[in-house]
């Protein structure tokens, strides 16, 4: 892992949410931290680590050792997801792309376009 995100050691690694970019940060402080303590585990998140070359999408599993502890350890399992992402972004540039008929066909837009009996 010290190779994939570009480090020579763990002598400088820094702690894992000093790895996460900002926005992944703060999901982490406000759903998944809470999660870990009432729950004690999550399972695929997905999240974008800094890289000495700039980011690394994963995905990642945790598991809280004892959650409410403030001592307690946080065991992670990071998986790689850049096919995953690019599969994603390549989904949602051709969703503009899509045929007209399946723009008509689709619940959503349907939904969207009725009006709410308010």
């Amino acid at each position: 892992m010290l190779e994939w995100l570009g480090f020579d050691d763990d002598s400088n690694l820094p702690r894992f949410q000093s790895l996460l970019r900002l926005g992944d940060r703060f999901y982490w402080d406000t759903d998944v931290a809470p999660m870990l303590d009432m729950e004690a585990h999550v399972a695929e998140i997905a999240v974008e680590l800094a890289t000495r070359d700039g980011a690394a999408s994963v995905l990642l599993n945790a598991r809280n050792t004892n959650p409410g502890d403030s001592e307690s350890r946080i065991d992670l399992v990071i998986f790689p997801a850049e096919d995953r992402r690019n599969y994603e972004l390549e989904l949602l540039s051709a969703w503009p792309r899509r045929p007209k008929a399946t723009r008509a066909t689709s619940p959503a837009v349907s939904r969207r376009n009725t009006p709410t009996p308010y």
